[in-house]
């Protein structure tokens, strides 16, 4: 599950993960846990994320690859990984050393303006730190910079779905269900 801060990656990411009964791997919730737990990774990643700042891709290589193998070949639903070339490249080498295959790849696309209202709205309704105006901001730049080229590498994969993100939620789910559904049969 890719697009942008705010697309609805984890809405929909755990919708599917429900629907379908596989888990849900959310590399922002799992951030979020390290950090509320005070663990030395949490320490270590607290003030980038406050900032908006993308942590490096070894270390969230590692963390999201150590969770998949913890899960065996039942199938997941990734949300917000990957995020850049490296990342998706080390995922690709996962999958060739597992034996295990990608079936689809949604991509969320919704407007910038529509993007920074519903992050903006959030922080202030979730109390979520890494959602302030000024992070937002900052988080889009990087986002646009870092996950565009995911879209082209996907693409050439033959397994990248281009869902509009701005529907309503329940709209959001049926179409990416109707789209994997179209993508297991080809």
């Amino acid at each position: 599950m890719l697009g942008p801060p705010g697309a609805g990656k984890s809405t929909q990411a755990e919708n599917l993960a429900r629907l379908l009964a596989v888990p849900h791997v959310s590399t922002g919730n799992l951030l979020r846990r390290e950090v509320a737990e005070g663990t030395p990774l949490g320490r270590r990643v607290a003030p980038l994320l406050a900032k908006g700042e993308l942590l490096a891709d070894d270390l969230i290589v590692e963390i999201v690859l150590a969770r998949l193998g913890e899960m065996g070949r039942s199938g997941f639903v990734l949300d917000g990984f990957p995020r850049t070339q490296a990342q998706a490249e080390a995922l690709e080498r996962w999958e060739r050393s597992t034996g295990l295959a990608l079936d689809a790849v949604v991509w969320l696309e919704v407007a910038r303006p529509e993007l920074v209202r519903r992050l903006t709205e959030r922080g202030r309704s979730q109390d979520r730190p890494d959602d302030t105006s000024e992070t937002v901001r900052r988080r889009l730049e990087l986002d646009a910079e870092l996950t565009s080229p995911l879209k082209d590498f996907y693409r050439a994969r033959g397994i990248l779905l281009d869902i509009d993100g701005s529907l309503p939620e329940p709209d959001v789910t049926e179409l990416i269900l109707e789209r994997l559904r179209g993508a297991r049969r080809s």
